[in-house]
């Protein structure tokens, strides 16, 4: 009896071993994939972020759209979403501070600008995650430092919540109905985008 308690004890030292080992290279294979991910997540489809928990807003998709009243950056009049039914509506969360955010929004001012898009998008951009004081103002500042003059609304955490919005840029297009057609935390590619729109005006 002693000798086998003897022999099972390198084998049971051993399995733990290699537990130990493959406990190791998951958590380090976990921390790399959240670091890619962070690093390089505009370069993945919006299904994979989601995968990554990168992107909860998918779940909206084939839904109706939530309820959103904010106010409009200029006047602070209240603008609703619904008010837009009828029409597609892109809605470009962003803010300024945010690298990806800017390298978007000079796309976002031209399907603002194109007259093949006018009368069937409703272009919409809603800020938000601004730090500090004085955000409206700084806004205004950096909107007319660039030249942009689409739509802007001033959003907050509660709209964060509402739409699930973890990581900007986030873009979210609703059908002429009211339906969320579709959603992506990325860096959108501009003519993959057009179609997006187009597609979503034909549901």
């Amino acid at each position: 009896m002693e000798e086998r308690v003897e022999a099972s004890t390198p084998n049971k030292r051993s399995r733990l071993l290699r537990l130990l080992l493959l406990g190791v290279f998951g958590f380090g294979f976990l921390v790399a994939a959240l670091f890619l991910s962070t690093r390089f997540e505009h370069r993945y489809r919006p299904e994979v972020l989601n995968l990554l928990g990168r992107n909860p807003s998918v779940k909206w998709v084939g839904k109706q759209a939530p309820a959103m009243l904010l106010p409009e950056l200029y006047t602070n009049k209240a603008i609703s979403l619904s008010s837009y039914r009828g029409k597609v509506v892109l809605i470009d969360f962003w803010a300024s501070w945010c690298p990806d955010c800017l390298k978007s929004l000079p796309m976002i001012q031209r399907f603002h600008n194109d007259p093949k898009l006018r009368d069937k998008v409703k272009i919409i951009s809603v800020n938000i995650k601004e730090r500090g004081k004085g955000v409206r103002q700084r806004i205004k500042t950096f909107m007319k430092r660039y030249h942009y003059d689409f739509p802007v609304l001033l959003g907050s955490m509660k709209t964060v919540k509402t739409f699930d919005i973890w990581h900007i840029p986030a873009l979210v297009v609703v059908t002429p109905q009211g339906k969320v057609y579709y959603s992506g935390a990325e860096y959108h590619d501009e003519k993959r985008l057009r179609s997006i729109l187009l597609a979503a005006n034909r549901k």
